[in-house]
Formats: structure tokens, sequence, C-alpha cells
């Protein structure tokens, strides 16, 4: 019996070694570069056909000298063009959601790339995250339920995805007259085009990991609120469905409460607007 429980034991500690040995051994973006910012441009999200014709530039800064290769996470979307430094790079590839693009000379810590990637297609959803179409209206939920790892911000821009690697973000929609696009952050600007879309603007300069960017598309009322703070009023916005636009006041009431108590625990933390789309 004790022998038996000896072999077991050793089998346990061998799989667990080889476990180990394995995660060690996958190397994943974050482990060689930074993203500093990201600007996602969503140029057109297509209701009909569901599908998506974008480009993210990114900031990038190497984690590691010498490095010759990015990689970049992107899930089931089709890369059109790759750009770094506004150099024309033909020799990228992407394969299991990883795009691959050499460098014409490598780059070291402290060097900061400039990537643009150009792509479309049919965003990836689960039931729960992704990026999702539901009758005329566009969202993506960041984090997967079965989708493992977990992390979806892959599914709509190229980004390292992952939990701790963080960056600022701007995100540009353009979208028809009629609708509207919210992103996380502040709303900079909203330019009419003239030919039946307009554009939105969005600007975010706390960093986040990849999860948490955000974008919502469709004809969303807006309601605006003010909190009061402890130097200025505190823009608050909320983008709902016009049928909902009268019960803000009453589902929100306590905002006001949890932004008092954010403040007393987090008196570094700053808070110069709140968006909410629902």
């Amino acid at each position: 019996m004790k022998r038996s429980f000896t072999r077991f034991r050793l089998i346990l500690l061998t799989i667990i070694l080889l476990a180990t040995l394995h995660i060690k051994a996958d190397i994943t973006p974050g482990d060689t570069i930074h993203a500093i910012h990201y600007v996602i441009d969503l140029q057109e999200v297509n209701m009909t056909s569901q599908t998506i014709d974008a480009n993210t530039t990114i900031t990038l800064t190497p984690l590691v000298d010498n490095l010759t290769v990015l990689q970049l996470q992107l899930m089931d979307l089709t890369v059109d063009s790759v750009y770094v430094d506004q150099q024309l790079i033909s020799g990228f590839s992407h394969e299991n959601e990883i795009l691959h693009i050499p460098l014409a000379a490598p780059i070291s810590v402290g060097d900061t790339p400039i990537v643009q990637v150009f792509y479309h297609g049919e965003p990836f959803h689960e039931d729960w995250g992704g990026f999702h179409y539901s009758g005329d209206y566009a969202f993506n939920l960041g984090v997967g339920i079965s989708w493992i790892p977990h992390n979806l911000g892959k599914t709509w821009f190229p980004c390292i995805d992952d939990f701790t690697d963080r960056a600022t973000y701007e995100v540009i929609a353009t979208v028809p007259d009629n609708m509207t696009a919210v992103a996380g952050g502040e709303l900079l600007e909203v330019i009419h085009n003239g030919n039946g879309t307009r554009t939105f603007h969005w600007y975010l300069d706390n960093p986040i990991p990849t999860y948490l960017a955000s974008v919502a598309i469709g004809d969303y009322a807006l309601v605006e609120d003010t909190y009061a703070g402890a130097e200025r009023d505190i823009p608050v916005t909320y983008y709902v469905l016009h049928n909902d636009s009268s019960l803000v006041s009453g589902s929100f009431s306590r905002i006001p409460v949890s932004y008092t108590h954010l403040r007393a625990h987090e008196t570094s933390l700053p808070i110069s607007y709140a968006v909410f789309c629902l």
C-alpha cells in the first residue's frame, strides 16, 4: 500500500512539473511588449452583415532588447495590411489568433514603435463574451465565460490580450446619423460627415486592460446629470434605450452615494466624468 501511494505521488509530481514547464514555455505577446496607447477606429459596423471594417493604431514599447518580431492577438478577423512607423510590412502572418509582424530592424527597451493594423470581418462571440449584434445594436463584452483564456479584447481589435497589460485608449466609431457610438472615457467630439454618417471620438486617459475597453452602438437616448464633487460638479451621462429614459433617475438614484463612498476610500482616484450605456 505504501509503495503504491509513493508511486502515485511521483506520478502526480511529474504531471505538475510537466504542466509548469508547459506554462513557462508558452510565451505570450505580453512577455515581450507593452502597449502604451490604442486608437481603435471602427470605420464601419454593419448591422446587416454583422461585420466590422476597422484599423487600430498601437503605440508599443518592448520589454526585452533586440526584438525582431512583434506579436499581437486578433481573433477570427482578416488582416488586410500592417504598418510599423508608417512603413508597410509585407511579410506579416496571422495564425492561431497571433499576428506576427517582422521588423526591418531590431528594437529594444525604450523604443516606442507605432503599429497600425487594417482588418475586417465578422467578430467572434460566445454566449456571453465577444462582439455581439442584436438587431440594430452592436456591443462588446470583454470577458468570456466558456472561452479560455477569458480575455476577449482580441475579438474586435489587435492587442496584448491579458489581464495585466494596461494602456490608454481612443475609440473612434463612424455610424449612421440616427445612431450613437458610446465608449469608455470622455467624448471629445462628434463629427458630422455630411454623407449620412457621424463619427464619435472617445478618449480614456486612465490605463486599463483590454477586457475593459468597450463600445456600444445603437439608437440611444442621452440622459444627462451632474454629481456634486468636492471641487466641482462632475458630469454624468447615461445612454439608454428611448423607452427606458424616464427610468434613469429612479434606477440610478444611488450613483451619487457610490461616488461619495468611492472618494472617501480612494482619495487619490481622479473622477472627472462618468458614462453609463445601458
